[in-house]
């Protein structure tokens, strides 16, 4: 396949509003706009934020059409909520969480990871010639602990996963798991905007005891228990066979509880933890009675327990969110951040 046109940092400094001599390309997330017949193409910077291209190409040819290029400072969207943004912090990867379109204007959300810092999502007002109206600090996806952030994301149908290694330092030090998936819900709930903003901890994750960075990505496949569709994650190991090191996990905002018939009403207890913290949670499973008559019945009793589980996975994990790491780092370093992930 033929190269096409390259867009380069020559490109992204004349956006307005940049004011750098250079911009440093951490990663980019590229998406087809039908509503207005042109790609779009996120780009993080490394220091200061996003940048977002709209361009059209026709089959055949090797240049592109660059429509608009708009520049997002992400450091002051945070700053007008009093969310700093550490000095030794970077952007990472982006992609898209979901869009709506209207007559009147184009809106969508995407997800920033970062290293040593929350993870974030913004939303973006575009008009219908790819200009950016507005831009706001939509969510705060709090990190896991003290972790660094794999340069990847994935988003799928109100989910997002996101990978995290621990820090070289503390591999040889601890006994914490090198590596975790971590899945976030982001679907918007009422009332949870008090702040300006909401925020999220993870629903839960996948643990590995190697640092080489997982695969991983969404699917849907088939649900017996519903005779339809759900969501899944995979996850594998790249420098191992996959036969081997392949794994699927089921994902639900609710835990579900499945008991046999006839079972006695009994107190159960919760037992959610990570590498910090682990709590303790007791509640009672009650038998209310129904169809005993039907002898391969399987009773499916669904648990809602969204609070519990979230302030319980990120209670410490907040406390550990607000330790700062390494000190600045130079331009060398910042070079560095294009090759991790």
């Amino acid at each position: 396949m033929d190269e096409l046109e390259v867009i380069d940092d020559n490109d992204l400094i004349m956006a307005h509003g940049f004011d750098k001599d250079t911009a440093y390309i951490a990663n980019s997330h590229l998406v087809y706009v039908a509503a207005q017949r042109c790609y779009r193409l996120y780009v993080t910077e490394v220091d200061n934020g996003l940048f977002v291209i709209d361009f059209t190409h026709e089959l055949g040819r090797r240049e592109i059409n660059i429509l608009t290029i708009n520049y997002i400072n992400v450091r002051t969207l945070l700053e007008k909520f009093e969310l700093h943004f550490p000095t030794d912090a970077s952007f990472q990867a982006v992609n898209l969480i979901a869009y709506k379109y209207s007559p009147h204007f184009y809106m969508e959300s995407v997800i920033i990871t970062t290293k040593n810092y929350h993870n974030i999502e913004v939303m973006l007002v575009f008009d219908d010639n790819g200009n950016v109206l507005s831009s706001i600090i939509h969510r705060i996806y709090y990190r896991y602990g003290f972790y660094n952030t794999v340069n990847d994301v994935k988003t799928s149908s109100g989910y997002l996963a996101i990978s995290y290694i621990i820090p070289y330092t503390q591999e040889y030090m601890t006994k914490y798991t090198r590596q975790v998936v971590a899945v976030y819900d982001t679907t918007d709930y009422p009332g949870e905007h008090d702040l300006g903003y909401s925020t999220r901890y993870m629903l839960g994750a996948f643990r590995g005891n190697k640092t080489n960075p997982f695969v991983f990505a969404f699917n849907t496949t088939y649900d017996w228990h519903t005779n339809g569709t759900r969501i899944g994650l995979i996850v594998t190991n790249p420098y191992e066979a996959p036969a081997r090191n392949m794994y699927e996990l089921s994902i639900s905002r609710n835990l579900t509880i499945e008991v046999k018939k006839n079972f006695k009403s009994q107190d159960i207890t919760l037992i959610p933890f990570n590498d910090f913290e682990v709590r303790t949670f007791k509640m009672k499973l009650v038998d209310n009675g129904d169809d005993h008559d039907k002898e391969e019945e399987t009773i499916i009793i669904t648990v809602v327990i969204i609070l519990a589980v979230l302030i319980t996975v990120g209670f410490t994990i907040y406390i550990f969110c607000l330790v700062k790491s390494k000190k600045s780092k130079d331009d060398g370093e910042r070079r560095s951040l294009l090759t991790e992930g």
